[in-house]
């Protein structure tokens, strides 16, 4: 009987020392699970933000691409045609030519591939051929 009570004292202490382990373990899982909570509120209120954003963009590009319908090819050789641009012009002109460069092969660009002349006389270059 003394053995069988040493040898569950002994299983008992055992157990004893797993379970404060596993307590140990469960603090820190405790822990992480808080800390994943707070990064997905986050996230979700980040997400919800973008939504918004995307949700009143939408109208504004569908706008945009109405208004790029209206355009023509007599408005490109109009436009050209300017030794100075309307105000403003130049600056869409130039935001065009970041748009395309490295694709248009009429826009000039470094090594990395960043636009080199942003003039107006580069614009008109790059209406050489408005088809």
């Amino acid at each position: 009987m003394e053995e069988k009570k040493a040898s569950a004292d002994e299983i008992a202490e055992t157990v004893g020392i797993e379970k404060a382990k596993v307590e140990i373990e469960n603090d820190k899982a405790n822990e992480e699970a808080e800390k994943c909570a707070v990064i997905q509120k986050d996230v979700e209120e980040q997400k919800a933000s973008c939504e918004a954003d995307l949700a009143a963009a939408i109208p504004l590009v569908e706008k945009a691409q109405a208004a790029l319908d209206t355009l023509s090819k007599k408005d490109f050789v109009e436009a050209k045609s300017f030794n100075t641009p309307p105000k403003g012009c130049d600056d869409i002109t130039c935001a065009v030519m970041h748009i395309v460069s490295g694709i248009d092969p009429t826009v000039a660009v470094d090594k990395k591939g960043n636009l080199i002349d942003k003039t107006w006389k580069a614009a008109q270059k790059m209406m050489a051929n408005p088809q």
